[in-house]
């Protein structure tokens, strides 16, 4: 008896792993490492905090930058490899550390909190950013955490072209219900969060002028973030283009790695139209 229940805390704990935030401090490499230029910034929010940030210019004269938010597992050194594939389509990047993670200021960060509402300033503060640094169209990508950020934040704003958002969750109170049915104590933010912030909920709103569509990565063997959700949200979507990619034999936890060039073939073509 003792064995299957820890064989189904195991699982348990396997199927959130990746959905939890878990921050680290220092940066394991730098893209220097792989020949990638890049200068290290300091971004201020609104409420005073400074993010640290990677301006990583593209190989060739361009008006496109793409904005990257990463998952909340680790820090931006992580996904060097990630980053890679976004300037190899001479696009300029730009991926910074939320607050609590790498170099970024400090903040307390509970592991078993899936977001927090902070992290909506830190993506406004970076769209800023960007906005200031390059003039052109700007995409913006996310992935877990990031994703969620994209489209909610993203969506209000005037400066953004494209969004691609790798895993988004639709509602908080949906994830609350998934994690609740689990018994695990991951906690999400309802009081504090806006509404307006969460995907399903953000196209109630008027959209940023320029903003034309939105590509979603899912993987069809996600357990939190379903494809059945993506559709729900697509249908619901009447003011831009919606394109869903399902990534078959996935858990969602990361997309991108098993096939990065299957990956791409819908993010290329997406950025470069």
């Amino acid at each position: 008896m003792k064995k299957i229940v820890l064989l189904v805390a195991f699982y348990f704990a396997s199927i959130l792993w990746g959905y939890s935030l878990n921050p680290t401090r220092e940066y394991k490499e730098y893209p220097d490492k792989y020949n990638i230029k890049y200068e290290e910034k300091k971004v201020k929010t609104k409420d005073g905090f400074n993010l640290n940030a990677w301006v990583l210019p593209a190989t060739v004269k361009t008006s496109k930058t793409v904005l990257f938010a990463h998952n909340g597992e680790g820090n931006m050194a992580d996904y060097i490899q990630r980053l890679s594939y976004f300037l190899s389509l001479g696009v300029n990047v730009i991926a910074f550390d939320y607050r609590g993670f790498g170099k970024s200021d400090d903040f307390k960060i509970d592991n078993n909190m899936y977001i927090y509402p902070e992290f909506i300033d830190d993506m406004n503060a970076m769209i800023d950013f960007c906005r200031n640094t390059y003039v052109g169209s700007l995409y913006v990508y996310g992935f877990g955490v990031g994703a969620g950020l994209a489209i909610g934040v993203a969506w209000h704003r005037p400066e953004v072209t494209k969004i691609i958002a790798d895993t988004p969750f639709m509602t908080l109170e949906g994830l609350e219900k998934k994690f609740a049915a689990l018994g695990n104590g991951m906690i999400v933010p309802l009081a504090g969060y806006e509404k307006k912030y969460e995907p399903f909920y953000t196209i109630d709103n008027p959209k940023g002028k320029i903003l034309t569509q939105l590509l979603i990565i899912i993987a069809d063997k996600d357990w939190l973030m379903t494809v059945d959700e993506m559709n729900k949200f697509k249908k619901k979507n009447t003011k831009t283009t919606t394109e869903i990619f399902v990534i078959k034999g996935s858990d969602g936890k990361d997309n991108f790695t098993p096939d990065k060039t299957r990956y791409f073939s819908k993010i290329t073509p997406f950025i470069k139209e």
